[in-house]
């Protein structure tokens, strides 16, 4: 089970058979009957939409298990090997919603690689084992790797010039100089990366609406104004942003995927709003923000 039409229509191209639409925030009774006589796999879309849909089902029906489609994807843009992959990862649902309140979007804390300082050279358990490279430099390593420098005693031998004059190069000075020019350049790039962040006229005006908006997985039209010109399901958001007209943001409960991107530009929109932002790349004519309210 699906959650719209088009997750339906993928899924039938791409060779998966027996699949149902849930039609909509409200299913109908013939629906949850259903559910209850066959063997249920309910299939999300991979943002908060859809794991309110799965606490949605789990209330109203029986769900044996349920799979998601990767962070920030819905299921109507996945390909074959995607959705193969999100079944084989399927779940009973309190397995899911387990996961899901331990850590939103299935993260589980500290999982993120710790940085670990480098330990200094001859410090920790080989501490005072270590022989100054003097009382061994020029002499084979023997047979075999590994083998002791401590087999080997001081014979007075001193550091060659050459080494000397290699570790101070004339150039010391020409690579400093690049050096510097490059930290001059460095603040530019991060500036050209950095995230969008909403001015205090946006948060103003948009994080309200997010307020209302928030658990209802719904979305608001609005114009140059920022009157509302249309509400309707996020589902049926890009069905019916191409029928209206005049509107310049978009303001929904949902996560912002490259898709949404692309058919708000297309229309005409200059700001979109969401929950959270996927993997998408900065637009010069549209301004993506991610308010949490």
């Amino acid at each position: 089970m699906a959650e719209g039409r088009a997750d339906v229509i993928n899924l039938l191209k791409n060779g998966i058979r027996n699949v149902i639409a849930m039609g909509g925030a409200k299913p109908p009774r013939t629906l949850l009957e259903l559910c209850r006589q066959k063997n249920t796999i309910l299939f999300v879309d991979g943002d908060r939409g859809g794991e309110l849909n799965v606490r949605k089902m789990v209330e109203l029906t029986k769900v044996d298990s349920v799979a998601q489609a990767p962070e920030g994807k819905e299921v109507e843009e996945l390909q074959r090997k995607e959705i193969v992959m999100a079944l084989r990862r399927k779940a009973t649902p309190e397995e899911f919603l387990k996961a899901k309140s331990e850590n939103h979007y299935n993260r589980q804390p500290g999982f993120a690689p710790r940085f670990q300082p480098r330990m200094p050279r001859g410090i920790g358990a080989r501490r005072g084992l270590r022989i100054p490279r003097a009382q061994t430099r020029g002499f084979p390593r023997g047979t075999g790797y590994g083998g002791s420098r401590n087999a080997y005693p001081d014979q007075g031998f001193q550091r060659s010039t050459f080494r000397q004059e290699f570790e101070s190069p004339a150039f010391e000075s020409h690579t400093l100089q690049e050096q510097g020019s490059i930290v001059q350049e460095m603040p530019r790039a991060i500036q050209e990366s950095s995230e969008e962040k909403a001015s205090a006229e946006e948060l103003a005006a948009f994080t309200p609406i997010m307020q209302e908006l928030k658990g209802s997985l719904k979305a608001r039209f609005l114009n140059s104004e920022n009157q509302q010109v249309q509400e309707t399901e996020v589902r049926e958001m890009l069905e019916e942003l191409k029928k209206a007209q005049n509107v310049k943001a978009i303001i929904f409960d949902g996560i912002i995927t490259k898709r949404v991107v692309e058919e708000a530009k297309k229309a005409g929109v200059k700001t979109i709003v969401g929950v959270k932002k996927g993997k998408i790349e900065k637009e010069k004519e549209i301004k993506v923000l991610a308010i949490t309210a």
